[in-house]
């Protein structure tokens, strides 16, 4: 028992003494002179993040990187993604989503697209060679009213332009092989289509229920399947082949 009150009576002493040793040391502050963001007090060193200084150019500005593959230039209306080959080479860019901001009556996709590494700095440009990856690109958009698509561009992706209900005319460029399954479906808008005698493959009711279509051009390979492709248009449709 006294060896249990010695002990504690030995502990209570030691707490006491650091206690004091702790209030008679005054906190002293300094400044680093060669780095005023470090301050130091009490022995402990705080650090002060400054704000950077940043340039402003008139320069083509492209910086925001959603992931690897994803990239941004704030002078154009979409967003882009990388297009890379077996070897991981860049082949191009394709066209991902309308920003919101950019909405108009008349849109025009222009056939490269600029960016800088926010690292290196390196400016590269490549060319848009496809238009929507997997999904719309601004489907369910009524604000489109004319849609220009560069030559350059070989893929138009599934539903990317699906029920654009005020879409009345699309020009589509010679080169283009592919448009995906319901890209332009329910476009009620769309009078006229000529589609390229280049396209090769078309997916499954890439123009259904365009309900004003009056007339198409159309490879004459794809016969067989115009009733897939513009399902639920118009009776009167007339159909020319190239």
């Amino acid at each position: 028992m006294k060896k249990v009150l010695a002990t504690v009576l030995a502990l209570g002493m030691t707490t006491l003494v650091f206690t004091a040793c702790n209030e008679d040391t005054p906190a002293t502050t300094t400044t680093d002179n060669q780095n005023p963001a470090v301050t130091t007090t009490g022995g402990e060193v705080t650090t002060t993040t400054t704000a950077a200084i940043v340039e402003t150019t008139t320069e083509k500005q492209a910086l925001v990187f959603f992931d690897g593959d994803m990239v941004d230039n704030i002078d154009y209306g979409y967003y882009c993604k990388i297009l890379r080959g077996e070897n991981n080479e860049i082949l191009g860019f394709a066209v991902h989503g309308w920003k919101n901001d950019s909405k108009a009556a008349d849109l025009v996709i222009e056939p490269e697209y600029v960016v800088k590494d926010k690292t290196t700095g390196a400016v590269a440009t490549y060319p848009v060679i496809q238009v929507g990856v997997g999904q719309g690109v601004i489907s369910f958009q009524n604000e489109i009213e004319t849609l220009t698509i560069p030559t350059g561009v070989v893929k138009i992706g599934n539903t990317a332009f699906a029920q654009c209900t005020n879409l009345q005319s699309v020009s589509l460029p010679e080169g283009l092989t592919t448009i995906g399954r319901m890209a332009f479906w329910h476009c009620d808008a769309i009078t006229e289509i000529v589609i390229p005698s280049t396209v090769t493959e078309i997916g499954n009711y890439a123009f259904a229920n365009c309900t004003a279509l009056k007339t198409v051009t159309l490879p004459a390979r794809f016969a067989d399947q115009v009733d897939n492709i513009f399902s639920g248009c118009s009776e009167d449709l007339v159909i020319n082949y190239n």
